[in-house]
């Protein structure tokens, strides 16, 4: 397994890369800004983006979402409990001072027990709300 971790935007939110080493079919988790930097990346290692995956729908955690779905065509992931946090997250930037564009569909919500597989890479989700009602991880 490759992880590459890129603090990104004002906030620094942490950003990650995991991909199977093998087929370098990838999964970037949490791309919440500077798309270019996270796509640099992707590049240069050689990898397919399979899914975009929001751990939870904070602002600082989905703003690069439209631009890398619109260079990847991956798949978008939330989890169900954080959709209207998701549609709401324009405000909630705004409230920071932070323009953000408009949000496609996620493509995929899930929910605690469902797997994400990425090349030979499985996943299983684990819900942790808290920070947000659809807050997750993987295992």
């Amino acid at each position: 397994m490759i992880i590459r971790t890129i603090p990104v935007g004002p906030l620094e939110a942490n950003c990650f890369i995991i991909a199977d080493e093998v087929s370098k079919k990838a999964i970037i988790i949490d791309p919440g800004d500077e798309p270019d930097r996270i796509m640099e990346i992707i590049g240069s290692e050689g990898f397919s983006v399979e899914y975009i995956l929001c751990t939870h729908a904070h602002f600082d955690h989905i703003g690069a979402v439209p631009d890398i779905k619109g260079l990847t065509d991956a798949d978008v992931i939330l989890h169900k409990d954080d959709i209207d946090l998701y549609h709401g997250a324009a405000e909630q930037a705004a409230l920071w001072g932070y323009d953000l564009p408009p949000l496609p569909e996620p493509d995929i919500l899930v929910e605690e027990g469902d797997m994400i597989t990425v090349g030979k890479l499985k996943f299983n989700v684990l819900h942790t709300p808290g920070h947000s009602p659809g807050s997750f991880c993987l295992f």
